[in-house]
């Protein structure tokens, strides 16, 4: 009885260090898991009805606090940037829709004739604003230091990951540009590096819109329309960096119709910038590395999807 009993005291205590842990884990890291189920589920998560309670909340200041020690201190425009974030997250929990740009957005198969591109000339007082999800995270310190170094230029880095266009009640992109551009009216260059969230089902008024679709291709492209009509109304001209190959082969092919979806409606509107070739081996298919300077380089994560630092410099 006494073996038995000892196994099963032994089991329980195993089981609650699991679930402790398991616990502990979500409290720290419920900002992440938040993300993630609305980023998944289009709809809230059910940790945020914990928020009410300071003591549930006191894990993700904790975090954060944690998060700037290791960062070390944020420049004024990076300050500016989280600030506009959390002004720009919606409230509510359902999704708001975007007015359309008027702009007519077109099917990827739609023909388009190529328009030369625009020439963007850049002085040290004007200012440049960096879009984007985790892609653009890993690229915009290496590019904003390059700027104010090589010509004195000031940037303003909007960069949030887990974010895209489709899901616009986690992050609400069009309204933050047009808020930065507002609160920044000396922009002069916008540069976008978006939509590795977004191959995916979304939803707009309560309509499903399937990926794949025309219906899909016309909302997508109407909310990237309407950075591009903001930046125009603000004097600032944009470049929009397309997506690298992907290494999974359905997630790939899906990014290569969203680069598709973006190329062909973008192309009045926006510099558009293709990296597959820039990123691969001089061949149409995904690659970890690639030669560099006569050296065998990784240029990509082991995640197949974001940049490794020399890819993050090309």
């Amino acid at each position: 009885m006494n073996a038995h009993a000892g196994r099963r005291v032994g089991a329980a205590g195993l089981f609650a260090a699991l679930a402790l842990t398991s616990a502990l884990t979500l409290w720290f890291g419920q900002d992440s898991f938040n993300a993630w189920w609305l980023q998944t589920w289009h709809q809230r998560s059910p940790l945020e009805r914990l928020n009410a309670w300071p003591q549930w909340r006191s894990a993700a200041a904790l975090r954060a606090r944690l998060q700037a020690w290791h960062d070390g201190p944020a420049p004024v425009e990076q300050a500016v940037a989280a600030g506009l974030a959390a002004a720009s997250a919606p409230e509510a929990p359902g999704i708001p829709e975007l007015p359309p740009a008027p702009e007519a957005p077109q099917t990827p198969d739609a023909p388009q004739e190529n328009a030369a591109p625009p020439v963007i000339r850049l002085a040290a007082a004007d200012k440049v604003l960096f879009v984007g999800d985790s892609m653009m995270q890993s690229i915009a310190p290496l590019l904003q230091r390059t700027l104010l170094r090589e010509g004195g230029i000031r940037s303003i880095n909007l960069s949030r990951h887990s974010t895209g266009l489709t899901n616009a009640a986690y992050f609400n992109w069009p309204q933050a540009v047009e808020a930065a551009l507002r609160q920044h009216p000396d922009t002069r260059l916008v540069v976008v590096f978006l939509g590795a969230n977004d191959p995916w089902d979304f939803f707009e008024s309560r309509s499903r819109k399937r990926f794949g679709t025309p219906e899909w291709d016309e909302a997508y492209a109407a909310r990237a329309l309407r950075i591009t009509r903001a930046a125009r109304q603000a004097g600032a001209s944009v470049i929009w960096i397309g997506l690298p190959l992907m290494r999974a082969n359905d997630y790939g092919q899906r990014i290569r119709r969203l680069n598709a979806v973006l190329a062909q409606n973008l192309d009045a509107a926006a510099l558009w910038l293709p990296t597959e070739e820039l990123l691969g081996d001089g061949t149409p298919s995904y690659a970890d590395s690639i030669r560099l300077e006569g050296k065998l380089t990784r240029v990509r994560h082991a995640d197949g999807v974001h940049l490794a630092l020399p890819g993050q410099r090309r």
